[in-house]
Formats: C-alpha cells, sequence, structure tokens
C-alpha cells in the first residue's frame, strides 16, 4: 500500500463512521449526518450516539435523531475550524446533558496519518522484536501493555514491535485492526527511557511494516498530549482530522 492509498483507505473508513461523502468535504461548514447502523463503522463506535469529526476545514455531527435535533439549532451556522473550542464543548455537554447523555465522558482525540517524509532511527545499542497476532498474552496486565495493546475484540490486537535492552523488552509500538483495512498505532516506553527517540522510532518501522501489509497506520492521542503529538510528527505523521464522541449513560 502506498502512503496515498493510506490516506484514500482513511479517508474511506472516515465516511463510513461519520455518514457522509467526499463531496462534503469541498464545502467547508458543519454538516449534519444522521447516526444509523453501519456494519462498516469501527466496532468501539457502535454504542455512541454522537460522532463528531473536523478534517480539512469542514466538519460533520453525525448523531442520533434525538441528539442531532439539539445540536443541529446549536452548532449550525457556526465555524467548521472552531468546532473544539473549548466554549463549543461546554455548550455541546450542556445540551447533550438534558438527553441523558454522558456529558462528562466525551471523547475528545487528535489522529494522525503517516505521511513517511521522516524517518527516525533506534538509537544504537538497542535491538528489536516483532510480536504477531497470538504472541501477545506475556504483555497481558503490564505497564508496556498500555496504550500499546488493546486486548479487545472491538479493535483486536494485530502486530507489536518491541524495543530490548539487552534481553529486556523497554517500550512497545502496537497495532490495532481497528477497520477492515486500518490500524491505529499506541506505544508506551518504560519509565528511564524517554527522550531518546525510541518510541518515534518503533512507531515509524510498524508504520511501514503495515503498509507492507496492506493496511493503512494511523494514531491517535489527547488534544493536550504534547509529548505523544512530538512522537507522532517525529516517526512521519501528521495532523489528519479530530474527533469528539458521547453516548448515552450506562444503566
Amino acid at each position: 500500500m502506498t502512503i496515498e492509498q493510506a490516506r484514500e483507505a482513511l479517508l474511506r473508513q472516515l465516511f463510513t463512521d461519520y455518514s457522509f461523502d467526499a463531496g462534503i468535504l469541498a464545502d467547508k461548514r458543519i454538516h449534519f449526518t444522521d447516526l444509523h447502523e453501519d456494519p462498516g463503522r469501527r466496532k468501539y463506535l457502535a454504542n455512541m450516539d454522537v460522532l463528531c469529526l473536523a478534517i480539512d476545514g469542514t466538519a460533520i455531527v453525525c448523531a442520533k435523531k434525538e441528539a442531532r435535533s439539539v445540536l443541529e439549532p446549536l452548532l449550525k451556522g457556526r465555524s467548521a475550524q472552531w468546532l473544539f473550542e473549548a466554549p463549543r464543548i461546554i455548550e455541546i455537554s450542556e445540551a447533550l446533558s438534558s438527553l441523558d447523555i454522558d456529558s462528562r465522558d466525551l471523547d475528545l482525540h487528535l489522529y494522525y496519518s503517516f505521511d513517511g517524509q521522516r524517518e527516525t532511527f533506534l538509537p544504537s545499542g538497542y535491538q528489536t522484536r516483532w510480536i504477531e497476532m497470538g504472541q501477545f498474552e506475556e504483555f497481558r496486565g503490564t505497564e508496556l501493555a498500555q496504550e500499546a495493546l488493546s486486548f479487545s475484540e472491538l479493535n483486536p490486537d494485530f502486530l507489536a514491535l518491541g524495543a530490548m535492552d539487552g534481553d529486556r523488552t523497554i517500550a512497545l509500538a502496537g497495532a490495532s485492526l481497528d477497520g477492515a483495512n486500518v490500524c491505529q498505532i499506541g506505544i508506551n516506553v518504560l519509565e528511564g527511557y524517554e527522550g531518546r527517540h525510541i518510541a518515534s522510532a518503533l512507531v515509524s518501522m510498524l508504520a511501514r511494516k503495515l503498509l507492507e501489509k496492506g493496511l493503512a497506520p494511523f494514531y491517535g492521542t489527547a488534544i493536550s498530549h504534547i509529548s505523544s503529538q512530538r512522537v507522532a510528527y517525529n516517526a512521519g505523521f501528521h495532523p489528519a482530522w479530530a474527533s469528539l464522541h458521547a453516548r448515552h449513560l450506562e444503566g
């Protein structure tokens, strides 16, 4: 898979996730679409009531009927570029709280796609170890698995790459199969090994391996997680979209 093919694969996944098509992207405003069941949607989004996307100056608010009836009058005519500013998020949260939608757990993330223009290499003295499907159990419940492996049927772990200091795994980058042909990469580095470009090197190598396997890599992190964003940049990723998700209160 080429970089361009990966970008197209990610866009197709977003079209499915947020119920829109490519023509909308040219119209730089907030669009509203109906959230209906779709077997192609990423499985961990299936229980959401509101899916908001900001991409290339355009925004999509994909919501179930009840939530859309509240959000469309609130957001129609607003700037798509500033949809996720704090005042807008507060307004969205307050509007959704009247519908018993869990405004305390709004899921806001920034996502990166791979452009391959930068490549970071593992520092000398460290070795790499590829971990395939069926070999992840040794990491279950460990510190390294956090942010790197999901152990979830909703986004099953597909491939991982570890950095070794002797016989000790000191960093782990993992790719989960989030959609039919898209993989999200996560990374964790043990305390004391930060700041050596180990994380960005593993993420870069894992992304290139995924492309070889015909899968489109992407990387997600919190808006405030600057060190994680720096890893993405150094590994050859660039900002591609941001999302805000919400669902009904459980119970």
